[in-house]
């Protein structure tokens, strides 16, 4: 009605239900006139454009489940380019800066997070931009409230351009208070046992290593030494220095306990490097 009316072409897109199946069509029209210059009919020209129509609602409820779950992750998490300008930031990250995400959007990451004029030397995003991967480090950012472990993933697109770099920085504040509460108790437990002239080792199971105090070096026959630092030692080396006649029994009850979670007790004989 419109191209007769106003003797212009128009297009537009129609879509259309049917029972069993929904179907989407571009349609363009244009004026046929007579020589007189005056509409006399319209022509119109369908196009199926259902496939393209798909894809394109595919594509945005895509990208809108890719920015839900950007922005319910609790990880802070930043898009940047390569000029280190913030492209994109998740409401974690945006909250943590005291800003809403679009105030966020370029901005420098060194002035945003670090307070900085110009990018810290160790930060990981200059590596990403130059070899294409991913690098991760651990910083104490007092601006973000504690210690991130931060790792950068680089961006591509259909052609292997790097388009951007993921920046990604989970919590580690309370890990690392916990990681230093247990070193303080370890260095207050090795000096009381030293005192003692009690020995103490920490056997890490998954990988045969044990943590011996001075004290048990001493027992042991390895060192006279007075430090009450630990020193890494293997399960070999504490196997080879109980008496062979003991060892079965000994490695009987340290299996049991092992199963059955029970408390671990042996006496056993040492034998000495000297001896």
């Amino acid at each position: 009605r419109h191209v007769l009316m106003d003797g212009e072409k128009a297009e537009c897109e129609l879509k259309i239900r049917r029972k069993d199946k929904t179907f989407y069509a571009h349609l363009v029209s244009e004026p046929v006139k007579d020589s007189d210059g005056k509409t006399i009919q319209c022509r119109t020209a369908v196009t199926d454009i259902t496939e393209r129509k798909q894809a394109e609602e595919e594509l945005r409820r895509a990208k809108e489940q890719w920015e839900q779950t950007f922005n319910t992750v609790p990880d802070l998490m930043a898009v940047l380019d390569s000029k280190y300008r913030i492209v994109h930031v998740n409401r974690a990250m945006a909250k943590r800066l005291g800003l809403t995400p679009d105030k966020c959007v370029g901005l420098t990451c060194y002035e945003a997070v670090h307070g900085l004029s110009e990018p810290p030397g160790y930060c990981p995003h200059p590596l990403t931009c130059k070899d294409g991967r991913e690098h991760i480090i651990e910083i104490n950012e007092p601006r973000l409230g504690g210690d991130f472990l931060v790792s950068t993933t680089p961006m591509f697109d259909d052609v292997g351009h790097l388009t951007g770099v993921i920046h990604v920085a989970r919590d580690i504040t309370e890990r690392k208070k916990a990681e230093e509460a247990i070193r303080e108790s370890q260095a207050q437990l090795a000096i009381a046992a030293d005192a003692a002239k009690m020995g103490i080792f920490d056997w890490r199971i998954h990988t045969g290593e044990l943590f011996w105090t001075a004290q048990t070096e001493r027992i042991f026959g390895l060192t006279t030494t007075t430090t009450t630092t630990t020193t890494k030692y293997s399960y070999r080396d504490w196997a080879d220095r109980v008496h062979p006649e003991d060892l079965p029994r000994v490695e009987e009850k340290v299996s049991r306990a092992m199963v059955e979670g029970a408390f671990y007790e042996a006496e056993y004989r040492i034998i000495w490097p000297d001896r």
